[in-house]
């Protein structure tokens, strides 16, 4: 795959690191307010950057928005995506890479999944999946992003009825995912 080369707009670079534990490990949590709504229960030293408003890309739909979070401290970094439903079907999805990990509200948005394995978790039905990423400064790298899509059953904002879940590259598996969607709430 070829691409420009570009930077990952949106939030910013705090990741989560192993050692400090994953929701569901028995270690000591706290509750984070997530910001739009949602909260979730997460191991303490986890850090949160609370959702706010990114400029939407060239190849967005009209009306379409998008609001971004981080959770983290070090590896892997897990970000959190709450679009708009006209979002849906967003063009710039055709290649994913170079900082652009896609605009989705559906499973039918993501280009290429795979993997693709769906639960019920206390705020809704999750999709995960794998997806393939780019990443081209000084010659090119694939990659397979790890990607949740958890529709809401009450969104908190009903313009916005899907949480994504992304964990760029992968670092975190789906298996991870799951255990992060089942901790995330509304307030």
């Amino acid at each position: 795959m070829a691409g420009a080369c570009g930077g990952d707009a949106g939030a910013p670079d705090q990741t989560v690191p192993v050692d400090v534990g994953w929701p569901g490990d028995g270690g000591a949590t706290e509750t984070f307010d997530l910001g739009d709504g949602l909260e979730a229960e997460l191991p303490e030293a986890w850090r949160v950057t609370r959702f706010a408003d990114v400029t939407p890309s060239e190849s967005s739909p009209p009306g379409c928005s998008s609001r971004r979070a981080s959770l983290g401290v070090g590896e892997p970094r897990i970000d959190l995506e709450l679009n708009t439903a006209s979002c849906a079907g967003a063009t710039g999805n055709g290649q994913v890479g170079d900082g652009d990990h896609g605009t989705y509200v559906t499973l039918g948005d993501v280009p290429e999944p795979s993997e693709v394995q769906q639960q019920e978790v206390p705020a809704g039905s999750l999709t995960t999946l794998r997806q393939p990423y780019f990443e081209c400064v000084d010659g090119c790298k694939d990659f397979t992003d790890t990607v949740g899509l958890l529709t809401l059953d009450a969104p908190p904002d009903p313009e916005r009825p899907t949480l994504v879940i992304l964990s760029p590259k992968g670092q975190a598996s789906p298996g991870q995912i799951v255990a992060l969607a089942e901790v995330i709430v509304p307030a």
